[in-house]
C-alpha cells in the first residue's frame, strides 16, 4: 500500500490472519484472570480502545517488527492530568511507576501462562510487550470466559 509519500509494506494475509488467531488467544487468557481487555485488532486500521486496562493488537506492517502486542493503558482522566501537570510533576512519576507496574504484571501473568514474551521499550510500540511464541497453554482446559 502507498499514500504517496511512503510505502508501507503488510505481512502477507495468511501471516495476518496468524497474528490474529494468536492474539485472540492472548485475549483469551487474559480475560480468564479476569482483566479488562480492550481488543484493538489490526493497529494498522486505527480503532485505538480509549478504555482503560489491556489493549491487545496486532501489528501487519513489516519492519515495525510485525507481530502481537499487549499495552496496559491507564485512564483518560490521569493521563490529561499528567499532561496537565508537566514532566516534572508527582503526578507523572506517579502515573509512570503504574504504568511500569502494570506492564510488568501483564509480562508476569503471560509468563506464568506459557506465552514467550519481549518488553519493548523503544520505537513504535514503546511500553508495550510483544509476544514472541505462543504456549502449549494450560489454560487451553478452561473453555468459559
Amino acid at each position: 500500500m502507498s499514500d504517496g509519500r511512503l510505502d508501507i509494506v503488510f505481512v502477507s494475509e495468511d501471516k495476518q490472519l496468524e497474528m490474529e488467531q494468536m492474539a485472540r488467544r492472548v485475549e483469551s487468557d487474559l480475560l480468564k484472570v479476569g482483566l479488562a481487555v480492550n481488543w484493538q485488532g489490526n493497529s494498522a486500521r486505527g480503532n485505538l480502545p480509549r478504555s482503560p486496562g489491556v489493549r491487545i493488537f496486532y501489528d501487519p506492517t513489516v519492519g515495525a517488527p510485525a507481530g502481537v502486542y499487549v499495552k496496559w493503558r491507564l485512564t483518560t482522566s490521569l493521563l490529561e492530568a499528567a499532561m496537565t501537570a508537566g514532566p516534572e510533576s508527582r503526578l507523572v512519576h506517579t502515573a509512570g511507576t503504574w504504568l511500569d507496574v502494570m506492564t510488568g504484571t501483564l509480562e508476569r501473568l503471560l509468563t506464568a501462562a506459557g506465552w514467550e514474551v519481549d518488553s519493548v521499550n523503544v520505537g513504535v510500540h514503546e511500553s508495550s510487550i510483544r509476544i514472541m511464541r505462543a504456549p502449549s497453554n494450560p489454560f487451553d482446559i478452561i473453555n468459559d470466559h
